[in-house]
């Protein structure tokens, strides 16, 4: 859908960026960084907070180490967990990062391919923020990658285990644990693939774990995590769409980046033209796009690149039309998502002032509290690139893509229109038939749609028909000069 970004160009190298009303000279692209003055300043406000805040809606220690749970897990505990479970007490995580430790604590356990040394670097990779250099606190994995990892170290074939635990066992000390944790994730985005039954795919899906490895290993934590994430750092941009309608696609990549660090290595890795082309491929490859879960499609179902589970495998995304007031209750089960680890991609729409309207997809990457006031990180490919912690209370009413993002200012009437929330897969044995959305608001749903195409707003149906392709590969990608 169109991006309102006004004459933003992402290209290789561009003499000057526009975002909204504010002109960037640079001569560096979006991701590399460099001197900036506005981008160094829009750094010192979203970094100079420090993590540690105890408000109970994402990281309570304190109420942690007084939960049932907590006290019976310490006193069941030998030594070394219990160091572990001490640590949690003081790091922004504990929540999370206790529920990870339950899991891999719990149900099936081998200690051959699960070593109190993962146990901790999993545990630790939920319990710590990224660093300073990411927006927010959250942490280089989640509870649903925790999952995942078990899942995948368990079930995989044993000459793949011996593999990774080369690679694991290989890692440098100089980023303390982060090489470590990223090649967990790796491995958990690839559970599927890896404990699935079939040879080949797992044998793939191990390549690209170890080919990572030997590609990140020796690298400093701030190094590794800048370079594995598709949201914005304190020395770069997050992932910026190269099409001027290209960014269902682009979301698309975000999300997968997130989950699995060593595609987002890839695209960080990449050319300005090598990412176009794999746009391309999400936008025009069968039609099928991010829009499609507009019909309750799942993502995970939709133009999976390069062969491996790059989501979440447990994981469905449902779709909701957002009408009527019931955004606030949408955010309430998009923040039960968020904190388990999952991504939730939405779609706004606005006025351009013309009598014309236009639409835009982005993502929420994470949720957190602040002073009892909860917070959600929304990544927008289309402004360069940004990430920024959003006040709820600016989503509820539209303002937020103007304050924090920076806007045409022109623009008026944003709505959050649909939101795609991940919830764990029903069983194939309890489903009778496709899995169906029940909602009391379907008809109100339908209606509000109806009225949706009636105003002229874009639908997917739209989007071939506006793409910007390099065909004469010059590296001129960008958005119309007239935006």
């Amino acid at each position: 859908m169109t991006n309102p970004i006004s004459r933003y160009r992402s290209n290789p190298q561009p003499s000057v960026q526009t975002q909204g009303r504010r002109v960037i000279e640079s001569g560096k692209t979006s991701q590399s960084g460099g001197s900036n003055p506005v981008h160094a300043q829009y750094m010192q406000d979203q970094f100079s907070y420090q993590p540690g805040y105890m408000d109970g809606l994402q990281n309570s220690g304190q109420s942690l180490v007084r939960s049932p749970q907590y006290l019976n897990a310490y006193s069941r505990a030998g030594p070394s967990d219990r160091m572990l479970l001490d640590q949690l007490k003081s790091l922004p995580n504990a929540t999370a990062a206790f529920e990870a430790y339950q899991c891999l604590r719990g149900g099936a356990q081998n200690p051959a391919r699960l070593s109190d040394g993962m146990v901790h670097d999993l545990t630790m990779g939920v319990a710590n923020s990224r660093g300073v250099s990411q927006v927010g606190t959250e942490g280089l994995l989640s509870p649903s990658h925790v999952r995942n990892v078990k899942d995948a170290l368990l079930g995989m074939p044993q000459q793949q285990f011996d593999q990774f635990a080369s690679t694991y066992g290989n890692a440098s000390e100089s980023s303390a644990g982060v090489e470590r944790q990223l090649l967990l994730k790796a491995v958990g985005a690839r559970s599927s693939a890896l404990g699935g039954g079939d040879a080949g795919q797992a044998s793939s899906a191990m390549g690209e774990v170890v080919r990572f490895g030997q590609a990140v290993r020796g690298l400093g934590a701030d190094q590794l995590i800048e370079g594995t994430s598709m949201l914005q750092t304190a020395n770069s941009m997050g992932y910026a769409q190269k099409y001027n309608m290209s960014c269902p696609s682009a979301v698309r990549m975000t999300l997968m980046g997130e989950q699995d660090p060593v595609f987002a290595w890839q695209v960080r890795s990449n050319s300005q033209m090598e990412n176009a082309a794999i746009e391309q491929s999400l936008v025009l490859g069968n039609g099928k796009t991010l829009d499609a879960l507009e019909d309750g499609q799942s993502i995970n179902d939709i133009n999976r690149l390069y062969g491996t589970q790059a989501l979440d495998p447990r994981k469905e995304y449902v779709a909701y039309s957002v009408t009527n007031g019931s955004l606030p209750g949408y955010l309430n089960q998009a923040a039960t998502a968020l904190r388990d680890g999952g991504d939730v991609p939405f779609v706004v729409t606005y006025s351009k002032g013309d009598g014309t309207f236009g639409g835009h997809n982005l993502s929420i990457e994470g949720v957190e509290g602040r002073n009892g006031q909860r917070f959600f990180k929304v990544h927008d490919n289309g402004s360069g690139g940004q990430t920024k912690l959003v006040p709820e209370q600016d989503l509820l009413n539209g303002s937020f893509l103007q304050k924090h993002f920076g806007w045409n200012e022109n623009y008026s009437d944003f709505s959050v229109v649909s939101m795609n929330i991940p919830r764990n897969k029903i069983p194939a044995a309890k489903q009778q038939g496709p899995v169906v959305v029940q909602d009391p608001k379907v008809q109100q749903q339908q209606a509000y749609e109806e009225e949706w195409v009636q105003q002229g707003r874009p639908t997917s149906a739209d989007l071939d028909d506006d793409i910007e392709i390099d065909e004469d590969n010059n590296d001129d990608i960008g958005f119309d000069d007239d935006w």
